[in-house]
Protein backbone atom coordinates (compact mmCIF):
# COMPACT_ATOMS: atom_id res chain seq x y z
CA UNK A 1 0.00 0.00 0.00
CA UNK A 2 1.17 3.37 -0.75
CA UNK A 3 -0.20 6.39 1.37
CA UNK A 4 -1.27 6.69 4.84
CA UNK A 5 -1.91 3.21 6.37
CA UNK A 6 -4.92 4.99 8.39
CA UNK A 7 -7.83 6.65 7.85
CA UNK A 8 -9.35 9.53 10.02
CA UNK A 9 -12.75 10.66 10.75
CA UNK A 10 -13.72 14.45 9.95
CA UNK A 11 -15.80 16.34 9.98
CA UNK A 12 -19.46 16.22 8.43
CA UNK A 13 -18.77 12.78 9.14
CA UNK A 14 -16.70 11.61 5.84
CA UNK A 15 -13.49 9.75 6.07
CA UNK A 16 -10.28 11.22 5.14
CA UNK A 17 -8.62 9.80 1.89
CA UNK A 18 -6.43 6.16 2.32
CA UNK A 19 -4.76 5.11 -1.04
CA UNK A 20 -6.07 1.76 -2.18
CA UNK A 21 -4.28 -1.37 -2.08
CA UNK A 22 -1.18 -2.40 -5.04
CA UNK A 23 -0.78 -5.87 -6.10
CA UNK A 24 -4.04 -7.23 -4.13
CA UNK A 25 -6.00 -9.93 -5.56
CA UNK A 26 -9.35 -8.90 -7.20
CA UNK A 27 -12.82 -10.72 -6.96
CA UNK A 28 -15.96 -11.24 -9.44
CA UNK A 29 -19.17 -11.19 -7.25
CA UNK A 30 -21.81 -13.65 -7.37
CA UNK A 31 -23.18 -14.46 -10.79
CA UNK A 32 -26.47 -13.77 -12.02
CA UNK A 33 -28.78 -16.04 -13.47
CA UNK A 34 -32.14 -16.03 -15.02
CA UNK A 35 -34.41 -18.89 -13.93
CA UNK A 36 -33.54 -21.53 -16.59
CA UNK A 37 -29.84 -21.61 -15.16
CA UNK A 38 -28.00 -23.21 -12.91
CA UNK A 39 -24.78 -23.86 -11.59
CA UNK A 40 -22.84 -26.85 -10.29
CA UNK A 41 -20.55 -25.12 -7.91
CA UNK A 42 -20.40 -22.31 -5.55
CA UNK A 43 -19.64 -19.34 -7.68
CA UNK A 44 -19.45 -16.51 -5.17
CA UNK A 45 -15.95 -14.27 -4.16
CA UNK A 46 -13.72 -16.13 -7.29
CA UNK A 47 -10.66 -14.62 -8.64
CA UNK A 48 -10.03 -13.17 -11.61
CA UNK A 49 -8.68 -15.82 -14.18
CA UNK A 50 -11.16 -18.32 -12.20
CA UNK A 51 -13.79 -20.60 -14.02
CA UNK A 52 -17.35 -21.93 -12.68
CA UNK A 53 -19.47 -24.35 -14.45
CA UNK A 54 -23.47 -23.39 -15.76
CA UNK A 55 -25.45 -25.27 -17.03
CA UNK A 56 -29.36 -24.80 -18.14
CA UNK A 57 -31.64 -26.39 -15.67
CA UNK A 58 -33.80 -28.16 -17.94
CA UNK A 59 -31.40 -29.34 -20.59
CA UNK A 60 -28.16 -30.40 -18.14
CA UNK A 61 -26.46 -31.14 -21.48
CA UNK A 62 -26.22 -27.49 -22.65
CA UNK A 63 -23.74 -25.57 -19.88
CA UNK A 64 -20.66 -24.14 -20.37
CA UNK A 65 -17.78 -22.58 -17.95
CA UNK A 66 -17.98 -19.05 -17.16
CA UNK A 67 -14.72 -16.92 -16.70
CA UNK A 68 -14.63 -13.95 -13.68
CA UNK A 69 -13.11 -11.19 -16.09
CA UNK A 70 -10.46 -8.92 -15.07
CA UNK A 71 -13.47 -6.01 -15.20
CA UNK A 72 -14.73 -8.33 -12.68
CA UNK A 73 -17.71 -9.67 -14.44
CA UNK A 74 -18.30 -12.78 -15.19
CA UNK A 75 -18.32 -14.04 -19.03
CA UNK A 76 -21.51 -14.83 -20.80
CA UNK A 77 -23.47 -17.70 -19.68
CA UNK A 78 -24.44 -20.76 -21.85
CA UNK A 79 -27.78 -19.43 -24.35
CA UNK A 80 -30.56 -22.49 -23.26
CA UNK A 81 -32.38 -23.63 -26.57
CA UNK A 82 -35.79 -25.52 -26.73
CA UNK A 83 -35.38 -28.76 -28.94
CA UNK A 84 -36.74 -29.07 -31.87
CA UNK A 85 -41.18 -29.26 -31.26
CA UNK A 86 -42.38 -32.44 -32.73
CA UNK A 87 -45.26 -32.12 -35.43
CA UNK A 88 -48.33 -33.87 -35.91
CA UNK A 89 -49.52 -34.46 -39.76
CA UNK A 90 -51.61 -32.11 -40.15
CA UNK A 91 -48.57 -29.14 -39.43
CA UNK A 92 -46.13 -27.39 -40.39
CA UNK A 93 -42.69 -24.76 -39.83
CA UNK A 94 -43.70 -21.54 -41.54
CA UNK A 95 -39.84 -20.88 -40.36
CA UNK A 96 -36.68 -22.46 -39.00
CA UNK A 97 -37.30 -23.30 -35.24
CA UNK A 98 -33.77 -24.55 -34.30
CA UNK A 99 -32.16 -22.75 -31.35
CA UNK A 100 -35.08 -20.90 -30.16
CA UNK A 101 -34.32 -19.17 -26.68
CA UNK A 102 -36.97 -18.62 -23.59
CA UNK A 103 -39.54 -16.38 -24.62
CA UNK A 104 -38.96 -16.51 -28.24
CA UNK A 105 -41.64 -17.62 -30.74
CA UNK A 106 -41.89 -20.58 -33.64
CA UNK A 107 -44.16 -19.70 -36.29
CA UNK A 108 -46.59 -22.64 -37.66
CA UNK A 109 -48.70 -23.53 -40.56
CA UNK A 110 -51.24 -26.12 -41.19
CA UNK A 111 -50.59 -28.50 -44.23
CA UNK A 112 -52.35 -28.03 -47.39
CA UNK A 113 -56.29 -28.37 -46.81
CA UNK A 114 -56.10 -27.51 -43.29
CA UNK A 115 -56.98 -24.14 -41.57
CA UNK A 116 -55.00 -22.99 -38.49
CA UNK A 117 -57.21 -21.90 -35.65
CA UNK A 118 -55.23 -19.73 -33.09
CA UNK A 119 -52.81 -17.00 -34.30
CA UNK A 120 -49.93 -20.30 -35.52
CA UNK A 121 -46.99 -19.38 -33.24
CA UNK A 122 -45.39 -21.35 -30.61
CA UNK A 123 -43.38 -20.05 -27.40
CA UNK A 124 -40.61 -21.83 -25.73
CA UNK A 125 -40.48 -21.09 -22.06
CA UNK A 126 -37.94 -20.71 -19.38
CA UNK A 127 -38.28 -24.95 -18.42
CA UNK A 128 -37.45 -25.44 -22.15
CA UNK A 129 -41.02 -26.73 -23.53
CA UNK A 130 -42.88 -25.20 -25.89
CA UNK A 131 -46.41 -23.96 -25.71
CA UNK A 132 -49.05 -26.37 -26.74
CA UNK A 133 -49.86 -26.66 -30.41
CA UNK A 134 -52.20 -24.91 -32.42
CA UNK A 135 -55.30 -26.63 -34.00
CA UNK A 136 -55.66 -27.46 -37.81
CA UNK A 137 -59.07 -28.26 -39.48
CA UNK A 138 -60.47 -29.54 -42.68
CA UNK A 139 -63.12 -26.51 -43.66
CA UNK A 140 -66.55 -27.92 -43.80
CA UNK A 141 -68.66 -26.59 -46.52
CA UNK A 142 -72.64 -26.89 -46.84
CA UNK A 143 -74.48 -28.69 -49.47
CA UNK A 144 -74.48 -25.93 -52.07
CA UNK A 145 -77.80 -24.22 -52.85
CA UNK A 146 -78.89 -24.80 -56.82
CA UNK A 147 -81.61 -23.14 -58.28
CA UNK A 148 -84.75 -24.95 -59.30
CA UNK A 149 -83.51 -24.82 -62.86
CA UNK A 150 -81.05 -26.73 -62.05
CA UNK A 151 -82.48 -29.84 -60.71
CA UNK A 152 -85.55 -29.78 -63.05
CA UNK A 153 -82.85 -30.30 -65.79
CA UNK A 154 -82.36 -33.45 -63.98
CA UNK A 155 -78.97 -32.58 -62.49
CA UNK A 156 -77.52 -35.09 -59.67
CA UNK A 157 -75.69 -33.78 -56.65
CA UNK A 158 -72.88 -36.52 -55.64
CA UNK A 159 -70.44 -35.82 -52.81
CA UNK A 160 -66.99 -37.41 -53.36
CA UNK A 161 -64.42 -37.08 -50.86
CA UNK A 162 -64.46 -33.23 -50.00
CA UNK A 163 -65.50 -32.38 -53.55
CA UNK A 164 -68.58 -32.07 -55.22
CA UNK A 165 -69.31 -33.50 -58.73
CA UNK A 166 -72.67 -32.44 -60.63
CA UNK A 167 -73.71 -34.94 -63.63
CA UNK A 168 -76.52 -34.58 -66.20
Amino acid sequence: MTGPSATTCLPPGLWSKIKPCSGGKSYCSVPKFRKHLKVSQDCSGQEVGSKCYVKCKYRPEMGSFIFCKSNLKWSSPPRCTCPLPILRNDIDFRENCTNRHPEEKCALECKKGFSIIGDGNIMCNYKLKWSSLPSCKRPRCPKPQLSRACLSRGLHIETVRRSLQIRM
